[in-house]
């Protein structure tokens, strides 16, 4: 229960991630842009706070002035692609900490993840808003659901759990089409199993909580075996279309 403002402190502190790091210009967020991935440092084009009214003295003027004891919102504009997003900010004792991020910082718009059945890009998207709403444990359930769409409804797995799915795609031809390499197996195996540990309580102590930094790099992970089963082959359909009809080549 927070009923002070040293509780709601204490909260924040524990709740939401802190960017004080990358918060260390302030013309500048030291981060990539997490749509093109261009460059690193995006403009801070806008800051809004909640003011306050100050008078020095009886005979001063009126100063508006920022009060930092209220969140606060940096808006970002990447110099390559344009695109802009918003932090909600909270400062404690000089750190900062991001209260919600929009859109998410993750990015869930995936062009080339199919849009045929619902359901993948539906828990995919989930999973980005868990992780923006500091809630790594809930990400981490829905990539391991994302990746059971594509093992059961792209691939064709016949239903089961999912580590029998996997094992039943190994060597076998799929509805997509495309041999599966190790690194897609060896990719579902580790979010098969981090996403386990999120899910129930391990008698290893070290694995009883599950981290922002742990749902991120599982996140990594799912768009490493999303790259492999959707972007590259759609990135060599699509080159293999324009050379020929750059080229002239008759089909």
């Amino acid at each position: 229960m927070i009923i002070s403002q040293d509780d709601f402190d204490k909260y924040i502190e524990a709740t939401y991630p802190d960017v004080t790091d990358s918060l260390q210009s302030d013309h500048r967020l030291f981060e990539y842009c997490p749509y093109c991935k261009a460059r690193m440092g995006l403009d801070v084009i806008r800051r809004e706070y909640i003011y306050y009214l100050s008078r020095r003295s009886p005979t001063s003027e009126v100063e508006k002035k920022p009060d930092n004891d209220y969140p606060y919102i940096l808006t970002f504009r990447c110099p390559d692609c344009r695109a802009e997003r918003r932090w909600f900010l909270y400062k404690v004792h000089q750190q900062t900490y991001r209260i919600m991020s929009i859109p998410g910082d993750c990015g869930a718009e995936i062009d080339e993840i199919p849009a045929d059945p619902p359901a993948l890009r539906k828990a995919y998207g989930e999973a980005i808003r868990a992780i923006d709403a500091n809630c790594p444990m809930a990400a981490a359930a829905m990539i391991r659901r994302a990746l059971q769409v594509i093992t059961r409804e792209i691939l064709g797995a016949p239903p089961g759990n999912l580590g029998v799915e996997l094992k039943w795609l190994m060597g076998k031809p799929n509805k997509l089409g495309v041999t599966l390499s190790q690194d897609f197996h060896d990719n579902a195996y580790v979010i098969k199993e981090a996403a386990n540990q999120a899910a129930h309580p391990d008698v290893d102590p070290d694995l009883l909580s599950f981290s922002e930094k742990d749902a991120t790099d599982l996140n990594t992970i799912f768009l490493d075996l999303v790259t492999e089963l959707f972007v590259v082959p759609e990135a060599a359909r699509h080159a293999k279309e324009e050379m020929i009809k750059r080229r002239k080549i008759k089909s």
